[in-house]
């Protein structure tokens, strides 16, 4: 019983973590947008090219779901990135860049790198936290 209430426990923080993470993320802005990556919070460690996350797109139903199959696969950027209020994270967005994938509006997820986690996704250019962790 006191190893189901332990794991209870640690899931329950886990979560909350999460959702503070998520949180502390959208303060800096709620969009995916300029006001996000030139924000003096934001630290832009590298941003892969449009050919590279295509084995994520497969991974992701989130990004399959953009209604544009294969077709978009290469119209996601990936930015790792890091938040000057939460150290130790390091962050990967994976988001479209192509009107004709997103009609001019980014879709995409944001993880941590740390556990592979996604937390959040990006949909109408906005970040929408999860109240639970989302599981392919």
């Amino acid at each position: 019983m006191k190893k189901i209430l332990l794991t209870l426990t640690l899931a329950i923080i886990a979560t909350s973590s999460f959702a503070n993470v998520c949180q502390k993320i959208t303060k800096i802005s709620e969009e995916m947008n300029s006001d996000f990556w030139e924000s003096t919070n934001v630290k832009v460690i590298a941003k892969i090219p449009e050919t590279s996350p295509s084995r994520d797109f497969f991974d992701y139903k989130i990004l399959q779901d953009l209604g544009q199959g294969t077709r978009c696969q290469n119209a996601m950027v990936k930015t790792i990135f890091s938040i000057s209020s939460i150290p130790g994270h390091v962050f990967e967005a994976i988001i479209s860049n192509r009107d004709e994938c997103d009609g001019g509006n980014s879709y995409g997820l944001i993880k941590d790198l740390a556990d592979e986690k996604v937390f959040a996704t990006v949909e109408d250019s906005f970040i929408n936290c999860f109240d639970t962790i989302m599981r392919n």
